[in-house]
């Protein structure tokens, strides 16, 4: 099956020296009970065995390989670049040590076409579970299946927790890419799904399509080093996370503007620029003490990690 001659979907990893990994992404994609799909691979200027790896994927491979390599830029830049190059009318994004199951494409594919035709336009995609390799489940299911809403409210209105995989229209992640900072090399991923969220809704449905690992050294372990290396990626993060398009409780406000003043501090923003773009000024107030106390544990936590020897997380895609 095909659309307008291109393949269903392109299946895009970005990857920094994680030859190790790969393979059993890779694995897993000939697996697939679905086949009509490319492989796109943006190697982000990795110094292991990874090209030549992938160039012997592209020899023997039944479903087109593609490699491309750039300068070590961050994985947002990377997974930009894969959207770029796609010829998918899908793409999904995956980890480089992450697993499909087999059935993946397929049942994406599945849950898209059951979307009414006159609806899908309003739709970017669709959205499923994810397990550990254990088996845990990660995060929290959906409320019903399926749940027709978006990733922001999906998280912010109904509590949705955890990592979650999904595929969205080639079109859509190209009109919203990843923002790129100068000298920053990690952009938060929920900025661009945020953003996405405000003009399109995901069919989401509470079954395991993909299978995650967290490696060590990799930026959910390693958070606090990445908000000090990258903090303004953070702070635009936390600037869409304070204006969303439905009203949210104080509480929950409240912890918002906490939020900002940290990672504010971190990027040394004045307090004029903080008074001037806070949504509230009472709840800024209350927030200051707060985000210095994040802040801090930020910069002791950073320091523990250089200490510690752990890896440049900013540099892993």
């Amino acid at each position: 099956m095909t659309i307008s001659g291109q393949p269903v979907f392109t299946v895009g990893v970005a990857t920094y020296n994680h030859a190790c990994v790969l393979p059993r992404l890779y694995e897993s994609l000939r697996s697939q009970t679905f086949r009509d799909f490319e492989f796109v691979i943006v190697d982000d200027g990795s110094t292991d065995d990874t090209e030549a790896l992938v160039q012997s994927w592209v020899a023997k491979a039944d479903f087109p390989v593609r490699y491309f390599r750039q300068p070590n830029s961050g994985r947002h830049v990377a997974i930009n670049r894969g959207v770029q190059e796609a010829c998918g009318a899908f793409y999904h994004d995956v980890n480089a040590d992450d697993a499909l199951v087999p059935q993946t494409l397929e049942r994406f594919l599945h849950h898209w076409e059951r979307i009414a035709d006159d609806k899908r336009p309003s739709f970017a995609g669709v959205g499923a579970l994810c397990t550990t390799f254990s088996g845990q489940l990660v995060g929290t299911e959906f409320p019903t299946t399926p749940f027709d809403s978006d990733p922001m409210r999906a998280n912010m209105l109904f509590g949705v927790r955890g990592d979650k995989t999904w595929f969205i229209r080639t079109e859509v992640m190209r009109e919203f890419p990843f923002p790129v900072i100068p000298g920053e090399r990690y952009m938060p991923p929920h900025v661009a799904w945020w953003r996405i969220a405000r003009h399109y809704r995901f069919r989401f449905v509470n079954e395991v399509l993909r299978i995650k690992d967290y490696l060590p050294g990799g930026v959910t372990r390693s958070r606090p080093r990445t908000i000090v290396t990258s903090p303004l990626g953070y702070r635009l993060m936390i600037m869409e996370d304070m204006h969303p398009p439905f009203r949210l409780g104080l509480l929950k406000r409240a912890q918002q503007h906490a939020h900002y003043v940290r990672f504010s501090l971190h990027a040394r923003v004045s307090v004029g620029q903080m008074v001037h773009e806070a949504p509230s000024l009472p709840l800024l107030c209350v927030g200051v003490p707060k985000g210095i106390w994040f802040w801090t544990c930020d910069r002791w936590l950073a320091r523990q990690q250089v200490v510690a020897g752990e890896a440049d997380n900013t540099r892993q895609p």
